[in-house]
């Protein structure tokens, strides 16, 4: 959005503090899913899954 208001190359508002904590949620989020498949076995509660591949 920053792009609509401002500009092309005009980061309003998106500083270092914004990238550092989007890498490192991306970081997090990645572990957490890898330990979160190592704990629990996840499965379908709806058999809806044919009307989505």
């Amino acid at each position: 959005m920053s792009f609509v208001f401002f500009g092309p190359w005009h980061f309003e508002g998106v500083k270092i503090g914004t990238i550092v904590c989007a890498l490192l949620n991306g970081f997090l989020i990645g572990k957490s899913t890898v330990l979160l498949d190592k704990i629990f076995v996840f499965k379908d509660g709806l058999k809806l899954r044919k009307y989505f591949e």
